[in-house]
């Protein structure tokens, strides 16, 4: 009896393996985004959204018709769109009155299509939307401003929120309810992916009418600060779709360094990669000091080599990785103090 409860123990963490290390990264405060950040998504059509929710799914969008056309998102200072034009009708409102920023934001972001400039901040944990900006008007946060997430936030994590404006009341419900692989057109992948739901219904106070009924359906790959795919419905209809074209990964404010360039370039091949991986970079002063460190996108250092008193050139090295769980890792390279990060995939 104990040697069949034994093997069916074994079944079972065999079984649940990949659910126990293959889950999607938790998104954190280094997704926000930040001042200066500029977003680029293509445009594409979608005859059908997929509802797949749950564990190791996979969302299968290779037939997306994905078209030049591109969406900027650019977050700036509030100070910098003040009084700014919204389209052709123009925005009136000033958000600065004597020097003060009526709207608390720390960024702004402008949509020219819909008229609109939006404010945010991010305050500790939590991104909020602090009011807009729309022709002639100014609507600011009147008591509970609109908490658009509160980090972390995992597969599994749900959080409803109830805010008012000087327009009337909303309740936005946000929840990550799915992980797996991501298909795109041109046989792009994406491994590990976290799906979440977002959606926001507003009523007019003058008249409790339905306002607007916003959902988003986003999948975040751990690596970029914004989704890989956005999926857009209003009052339930699919009204846009956009695929991530360019812009800033994730950051240190996850804990976690971000993906940025520096002099110091490698690569780190096959990624994904299985027991073990190569990487290839160059040391450019004698007598260098290199430091190899694995972090989880959560943050969390998982292994750390050193290399001492290297000679000028070119190294390329194998390295065992078969004691990494299966996800997605950020590779920091840091030679004499200087770093630069490469993203890779256990699986």
């Amino acid at each position: 009896m104990k040697t069949k409860t034994t093997l069916l123990a074994l079944l079972f963490l065999s079984l649940n393996y990949n659910l126990i290390f293959a889950q999607a990264s938790a998104l954190t405060t280094g997704c926000a985004p930040a001042l200066g950040d500029v977003f680029t998504f293509y445009t594409a059509t979608a005859s059908s959204l997929d509802t797949s929710i749950g564990a190791n799914k996979i969302w299968d969008y290779s037939s997306l018709s994905i078209s030049s056309n591109t969406k900027v998102e650019s977050y700036v200072s509030p100070a910098s769109l003040d009084g700014a034009a919204c389209g052709s009708a123009g925005c009136a409102s000033s958000v600065f009155v004597n020097g003060t920023n009526q709207l608390n934001a720390t960024m702004a972001l402008q949509d020219i299509n819909l008229n609109f400039i939006y404010y945010y901040a991010l305050s500790g944990n939590t991104f909020y939307k602090t009011g807009y900006v729309s022709p002639g008007f100014l609507i600011r946060g009147d008591g509970n401003l609109q908490k658009m997430i509160t980090y972390p936030f995992a597969y599994g994590t749900s959080q409803t929120d109830t805010y008012q404006d000087m327009d009337g009341n909303g309740t936005s419900t946000v929840v990550a309810d799915g992980w797996g692989t991501l298909k795109l057109p041109s046989s792009v992948t994406y491994n590990n992916v976290l799906r979440v739901k977002y959606r926001d219904v507003f009523y007019e106070t003058a008249s409790g009418a339905l306002w607007s009924d916003v959902t988003y359906h986003d999948w975040y790959d751990g690596v970029h600060k914004q989704p890989v795919l956005r999926i857009i419905e209003n009052y339930g209809v699919i009204s846009k779709v956009l695929t991530f074209a360019s812009g800033p990964n994730i950051t240190a404010g996850m804990g976690v360094p971000g993906l940025s360039a520096s002099e110091n370039q490698f690569k780190i091949y096959p990624s994904p990669a299985n027991e073990k991986t190569t990487l290839s970079y160059t040391v450019t002063e004698t007598n260098s000091d290199v430091t190899i460190s694995f972090y989880t996108v959560l943050g969390t250092k998982v292994k750390t080599e050193n290399r001492q008193n290297l000679n000028a050139g070119t190294y390329t090295e194998e390295m065992n990785v078969r004691d990494l769980a299966k996800g997605i890792y950020i590779v920091d390279l840091n030679i004499n103090n200087a770093s630069s990060r490469s993203k890779l995939i256990i699986e």
